[in-house]
Order: structure tokens, then sequence, then C-alpha cells
């Protein structure tokens, strides 16, 4: 049976097809455009750097970009300045990581496609290219008018029954792979090149820099940032798609690892250390760390387990994030504890709503002490995650006691739920009555007061934080 994570990746693959193309060992890695693929494809190319203008840029993004300011005579509808150089397509990308220190190489491989004209009939001229800069010229079809539809048909050639159908002609892809070593430059910031064989003019450029040391020595001692591109270098060619590099990837593979980069914003030294979401989030995500940053492109960890070492890297023209997924109320299920709205409705008194709620309490302390015995455990804690963690652990028993009074009050706090409902409204059948308003009265010892709303919802958002679990998904 299919699954929603199953479809979902299929639809993604799909997107990533269509906008970029295919990718080694795909079924379509040999594929038969059609159509020049420059216009085939939006994105994942890279072109020549010296290329002409006109073969770097897209003139139908800058219509885009003018005609959006088109409009109005409102103060927000101005004519936006138009962009005095057309915007150019990327001739590089690459990606940015860490290095521990003794790391005097790194091992690359570039993957990319090139295309070429194929027509085995050898009876059709290849159509011209002038790149993306300038604008196809349309022309308007033209039709000749027979005298009669008669001699239109004795006129068109007859295909004989049996005869097969001529090869297809259009755009043959050819997927490339290479593998370049790359060893890491002085920590002088300067670029160092190393070419790509047999790829008539890619070429990886590397640079490294050293990395300054925090408070509380995060980052090991000699770690270095190195940035990896990958650059067409390759010569202008007649043809514009011919000079330019289809489904462009780089991955990058370090053996002992590359360094985590933290966050050094939570820190007691970082930007926002007195921000109280800032030190919850900081302590959280402790253990979550990101290995790579996108140049040109976005880039990411290739098979990393958690809190395990990330030895490769790569780009990515189309980046995607995994979501916690969030679980019925069979998955957050607790013993002796009853989530489902329509059996709490049907409490009759204190002793009920004890019994069905009380367990929640339990489950939630015994949560808590869990928590503070990890906090506990755990060595090397700074002094600013080890403070939010005893401030998140008293306000969460304070929050376990202020719950348990409320599951024992549920009945009442439901009942009151009733009497201060808004009051129906009744009509008439007959047209141009007057509505009648009817209320329930409220008894003696439940009195009217300002305010009773209110707590009631404080209430009961305090007893349903606690019904849900979250589970993480792969997908």
């Amino acid at each position: 049976m299919t699954t929603s994570a199953e479809i979902r990746g299929k639809l993604v693959d799909a997107l990533k097809l269509d906008l970029v193309g295919p990718w080694p060992g795909h079924p379509f890695a040999s594929e038969l455009l059609p159509e020049n693929p420059t216009r085939w494809y939006l994105t994942g190319y890279l072109v020549p750097e010296t290329a002409p203008v006109q073969h770097r840029s897209d003139a139908d993004a800058k219509d885009e970009v003018d005609a959006a300011g088109e409009g109005g005579g409102t103060d927000d509808g101005g004519t936006p300045d138009k962009c005095a150089a057309p915007s150019l397509l990327p001739s590089s990308m690459g990606l940015s990581v860490l290095v521990p220190a003794g790391i005097t190489k790194l091992h690359a491989e570039v993957t990319w496609g090139d295309y070429h004209w194929e027509d085995p009939t050898k009876e059709a001229e290849e159509p011209a290219d002038e790149g993306l800069g300038l604008k196809e010229e349309i022309k308007p079809e033209t039709y000749e008018i027979p005298e009669s539809s008669a001699a239109a048909l004795q006129d068109e050639p007859r295909v004989k029954a049996g005869t097969a159908a001529p090869p297809p002609k259009g755009f043959r892809r050819s997927p490339r792979l290479e593998l370049v070593e790359v060893v890491l430059p002085n920590a002088d910031g300067k670029l160092v090149s190393f070419p790509v064989p047999s790829s008539g003019g890619l070429r990886l450029v590397a640079s490294a820099r050293p990395i300054s040391q925090d408070s509380h020595s995060r980052l090991p001692k000699g770690t270095r940032a190195v940035c990896v591109f990958l650059v067409n270098g390759r010569p202008p060619a007649e043809r514009a798609y011919q000079g330019n590099a289809f489904q462009a990837h780089l991955q990058v593979k370090c053996d002992a690892g590359f360094v985590p980069r933290p966050d050094l914003r939570g820190s007691d030294d970082g930007s926002r250390a007195h921000d109280w979401d800032e030190q919850v989030a900081d302590l959280q995500y402790r253990r979550a760390f990101d290995f790579v940053s996108g140049i040109g492109c976005a880039g990411e960890p290739v098979q990393v387990p958690e809190g395990g070492t990330c030895r490769v890297v790569q780009t990515c023209w189309i980046p995607s994030a995994g979501v916690e997924f969030v679980g019925h109320l069979d998955d957050a299920a607790l013993p002796g504890v009853e989530l489902g709205m329509e059996a709490l409705a049907t409490l009759a008194n204190v002793a009920g709503a004890r019994a069905k709620l009380g367990k929640l309490v339990e489950h939630y302390r015994a949560w808590i002490d869990l928590q503070a015995g990890e906090v506990a455990a755990e060595s090397g804690m700074e002094s600013n995650r080890q403070k939010a963690a005893k401030e998140l652990i008293r306000r969460a028993r304070l929050a376990a006691d202020r719950s348990w009074w409320r599951a024992s009050s549920c009945w009442r706090l439901m009942m009151c739920a009733k009497l201060f409902a808004p009051p129906t409204v009744r009509w008439r059948d007959k047209p141009g009555s007057v509505r009648r308003r009817s209320t329930t009265p409220l008894p003696a010892r439940w009195p009217r007061r300002r305010g009773a709303h209110s707590s009631l919802v404080s209430s009961s958002l305090i007893c349903a934080v606690f019904t849900t679990r979250r589970t993480p998904t792969a997908s």
C-alpha cells in the first residue's frame, strides 16, 4: 500500500525533474528533449562565465520584473526604478564547510549533463540558439488554402501499412561524472583552482580561512572555514546551450568528518543572550547542528545519523526539510487517561472527572522527573543552558500542581461552560414578527461575575496543553 510519505516523495521528484532535470541514476539520465534544454529547464544549470550577455541573461525575467511595477495611481503602486543591467544567470555555485585541524585534502564529485543535437535521418537542421537574453521572434503561421478539401487529401502523402515511423530527433543528454581531489590551501583566503577532467573548461575553486574561538570553545582549536566552488569556465559556444553545464551537482567528502556549526546567538556573549525564547531554543536544539551552507544554491548533509558525524555534503537546487508529525489522540494515548471529548462530556461528578483525568498529571510529573534527570546527568552543559533548564523545570512543576487542581475541578468548569454560554436566539415562523430570546437562569450558588468566562478558558487551556504528543517522522 502506498503511504502519504511515498506520495509526497514522488511529487517532490516530479517537481525536481520538471524544473532541474534528471539526476545520476535516474531512468531519464539519457533523455531526448524535443526543445532546447535552456528553454526546457528553469534552473539547475551554469552558463560560461565569459559568454556573451545574451547567453548569460534572461530577457523574459527582466520583463516580469518591469511588469510587476506597472499599475495604479496610489502611493504603493508607483513604478520602481528599472534595472540598468540585465539579471545574469549563474556561472558558479559552491559549498561552505568547517574542517578540523590536520585535514589537508577533500574529495569532490562533480556531476552534470551535456546536450547535443541528434537527428538519425540527417534531414533536419539543428535549430539556432542565441540564448535567453534575446527574445525569440515569433513569426505568424501561414496556411495554404487548397482549392477543395478533396484536392488537399490527394496531395497528402500516404503512409503504407506496416511502415515504421521515422526515428525521433531532438537534444540528447549525456550524463557526466568526474572525481577531483581538492588539496586545501593555506588559511589566508586566497583562491586555488583545480580543473575538472574531460569537462571542457569546468573547474573547482577552493579557499580557506581561520575561525576565531568563542567563549565556550564550542569549535575545536584549529578549525578552518573552507569554500569549494564549481565554476563554468568553458569558452563561449556558437549555440548558447552547448556551453552550459546542466543539472550541475557538487558533492564534497571529508574522511575525518566536518565540524558542526553551533548557534552562538543564545550563548552568554551572543546577540540574543537576554532573550528568553532564544535561551529556550538554544537549550532544546543543543544537539542539532548545521554542517554546510550553500553559495548560489542550497546545501545539505548526506546521511547523517542523529548525533553522528557528517562526512558528505552536497549542493541542492530545490531544498527540502522534514516536519515533525503531530500524532492523533490514538498515538498520544496514556494509560488511565481519557482524552476523547465525547467521553469527557458525559462526566457527571467530580469523582468521575478525577478518575478520567487524574492520571494525566501523574504522567506529566513523571516526564518532568525524567527531563530533570537527563539534565543533571549531562556533563559539560554550559551555565546559561543549566539556568534555562532549571527555570523550565520549575515552571513545569508549577504547571503540574495547577493542573492537578484543574483536573479535580474539571466537572465544575464544564458546568460553568454551559451556564456562561451565549443565550439562544429563536425566531418565529411568521414573517414580520419580533424575535424572542431564551436564556437559562443561574442557580443561586453560582452567581454571575465578570471574568468567569476568561478564567474558564485559561483553565481549559492549561488542562489541554498536555493532551498531545509529538512523534518524529521521516518526511
